[in-house]
């Protein structure tokens, strides 16, 4: 019988020293605009996050849906009110002011604004509320063409402000 080498005999033998490294390489995560793009990613998860349960919790809660929409609501009607100023309209003037006192207080009394009388402001509201002499000026301007100087005008709107902002 002959002897048969093992085939491992003819393979090299193992390197003992690494020999020279290579410094020029540099892992993925030891590179900045590796490790910036993850700090990126990690803010944007957590502003997700953020959102999420903020939307949640404004979902959860009826009340801060009515405070947002009162905000929302008489932002637009500041604008409408500060044009009908600005234009000396008087009738967009109070008809802006009548909506904005309408819309906050249907939101907050949760019935339907338009059903808002002057007669409800009048049941509700203390008597010498600015939004009362408002709300009955616009219905004079709707029927009879109330007029205003632009200094009462001006009182008007600075009142309804501070009042309907005061609400939510």
């Amino acid at each position: 019988m002959a002897v048969v080498n093992p085939p491992l005999a003819a393979l090299a033998p193992l390197k003992r020293d690494g020999g020279e490294r290579n410094q020029d390489l540099i892992p993925l995560y030891g590179r900045k605009w590796f490790q910036i793009l993850g700090v990126l990613i990690f803010v944007g998860l957590i502003a997700a996050l953020i959102l999420r349960v903020r939307s949640a919790r404004l979902a959860a809660n009826p009340l801060l849906q009515r405070r947002q929409a009162m905000k929302h609501i008489l932002a637009l009607r500041v604008t409408e009110i500060d044009r009908g100023l600005a234009e000396g309209d008087v009738r967009a003037f109070l008809l802006a002011c009548r909506q904005a006192i309408q819309e906050q207080y249907g939101l907050l009394w949760e019935t339907e604004a338009g059903a808002i009388t002057s007669a409800d402001l009048e049941n509700r509201l203390p008597a010498d509320s600015v939004l009362i002499t408002v709300f009955k000026a616009a219905d004079e301007s709707v029927y009879g063409g109330q007029l205003l100087s632009r200094e009462k005008m001006q009182e008007l709107a600075d009142g309804v402000k501070k009042e309907l902002e005061g609400l939510s």
